[in-house]
């Protein structure tokens, strides 16, 4: 039994009454406006310390700064923390102050909250979720430092890393290429989630192994060139991420690329395995899902179906002007050795059949060398077969390619997950 202190309880003046029971601190914006009373309410809860098991704040900055303040103290029976603001009028600088202890917390989840300097706090020993996101550039630490304080989280189940600008700048990666110690294991980490810059992230998995791994989640910032060597030895030891089934998925400002068992849960957040770059031109986009299939072949070895897709039922008029180099989707293709079914959707269909119809395209033995079926959404599309040479070239090869017409489903964007910004 707890007793619920939220959104419209008068807990001033109930508390005093009710048995001394654990205490769940849950005040949210996104339910109802922080009335005074609210936050009267809040104060009174906070200074029951003892008896705190559940804070979970989502509240204006300057309000929510107030309470951090009153968090200076040891919470004993906490088990979990979620802070987070609702609006940002520039208001940074917002700490988890240094003396704050919880020696029983679990999970820790802050959305533009700093943690002190160092990271003293993450040495709860019994922590299983770990969610720092929207970190500022004020808020910075570095990989080396956020490894240090995970030898001491055995325990560790979730672990969400999330940078709200590009940082570090280009300019100062070198700092991420410091003496490496001997990589930590985190034995029961399932799922990881991170949002930055390739260099963060390669340092990052470079300094820990997580063999039980089930999911992983990336986004990365927009940038010319990927070199992801950490990356593709992280995901090649996790047996968890060889799938079968994969996408490329091509949207407005971005391109993914997940993985998963079964291809109906290809959409946005659903894969197991999901990396997404942010990005607007559709030529880029095509280069950079190039760049990093190529860096993580390893883990594609065991892509037999294969699925080129784009958000819409036709593409943008910016993006058909035709000028796209079909050498960038020969790159592409070349990183899925084992597939033996590509899947194109309808809008991308014209653009894919320019690049396969190109002269020796076809008879070139590293190009999807075990694909069996070509399954295309003619919608939209006149010719009675574009890929004939392409299928011909195959054929007295003597590597046939069978064409599959299949409309694939249109799909809302309900069913499009995206990582919070």
């Amino acid at each position: 039994m707890h007793i619920l202190c939220t959104n419209g309880t008068p807990t001033v003046d109930t508390l005093d009454h009710l048995p001394p029971l654990p205490l769940l601190i849950v005040y949210r914006v996104t339910i109802a406006a922080i009335s005074g009373k609210d936050e009267l309410g809040i104060y009174h809860a906070l200074r029951l310390r003892d008896r705190v098991r559940t804070i979970d704040l989502d509240l204006p900055p300057s309000t929510l700064h107030k309470f951090l303040m009153l968090m200076d103290e040891p919470f004993p029976v906490l088990e979990r923390l979620s802070l987070s603001f609702t609006v940002d009028h520039g208001i940074t600088g917002l700490v988890l102050p240094k003396t704050f202890l919880a020696p029983n917390l679990r999970h820790l989840r802050l959305l533009g909250i700093c943690l002190p300097k160092g990271l003293p706090f993450l040495s709860t020993v019994s922590l299983v979720t770990l969610a720092l996101t929207n970190i500022r550039a004020s808020s910075y630490f570095l990989p080396g430092q956020l490894v240090a304080r995970l030898r001491s989280l055995p325990q560790l189940e979730e672990l969400t890393i999330g940078f709200s600008i590009p940082i570090p700048r280009p300019s100062a990666e070198r700092e991420l290429l410091g003496k490496q110690g001997i990589p930590v294991t985190l034995p029961n980490l399932k799922h990881l989630t991170f949002r930055g810059v390739s260099a963060y992230l390669e340092c990052l998995v470079a300094q820990i192994r997580a063999p039980f791994l089930e999911r992983l989640n990336i986004t990365l910032f927009g940038q010319i060139a990927f070199a992801l060597p950490h990356l593709s030895h992280f995901t090649s030891m996790i047996e968890g991420l060889k799938l079968p089934t994969a996408k490329v998925f091509f949207w407005r400002d971005r391109v993914f690329i997940i993985m998963d068992h079964h291809s109906t849960r290809l959409y946005g957040d659903d894969g197991r395995f999901v990396l997404r770059v942010m990005n607007k031109q559709l030529d880029w986009q095509i280069d950079c899902a190039a760049q990093i299939c190529s860096a993580l072949m390893p883990a594609l070895s065991g892509v037999e179906k294969l699925t080129l897709d784009f958000y819409g039922l036709a593409m943008p008029t910016e993006w058909q002007n035709g000028e796209i180099d079909g050498t960038t989707w020969h790159e592409l293709l070349r990183s899925f050795i084992v597939v033996k079914e590509l899947h194109i959707c309808g809008a991308l269909l014209q653009e894919l059949s320019r690049a396969l119809q190109v002269d020796d395209v076809g008879s070139d033995p590293g190009l999807l060398p075990g694909l069996q079926e070509l399954v295309c959404d003619f919608r939209g599309m006149h010719a009675e077969n574009p890929f004939g040479s392409f299928i011909h070239a195959r054929r007295v090869g003597g590597r046939p390619v069978r064409l599959v017409r299949q409309q694939f489903p249109e799909f809302t964007t309900t069913q499009i997950v995206t990582a919070p910004t």
